[in-house]
């Protein structure tokens, strides 16, 4: 990206899933032999929003590296 000067602004790069904060925890204990339903959620808190998720598309337009999902990455 160094040697693209026209790309400007936020680009957020993160993995090619979208998901929650729990289901990301869930994911984690069980790719190390954990029980997932083991870890409860709750509620967010006030004032935080309940959907945080990045709008990848444009880093992947953009870079030559596929944006790998938490999925594929703990898979392996």
């Amino acid at each position: 990206l160094a040697g693209m000067p026209a790309v400007r602004g936020p680009l957020n790069v993160a993995g090619a899933d979208a998901l929650s904060r729990l289901e990301f925890a869930r994911l984690v204990v069980a790719a190390r032999g954990g029980d997932p339903d083991a870890v409860r959620g709750g509620p967010h808190p006030p004032g935080r929003p309940g959907d945080c998720t990045l709008d990848c598309s444009r880093a992947a337009a953009l870079l030559r590296t596929r944006l790998r999902g938490v999925r594929d990455v703990l898979s392996r």
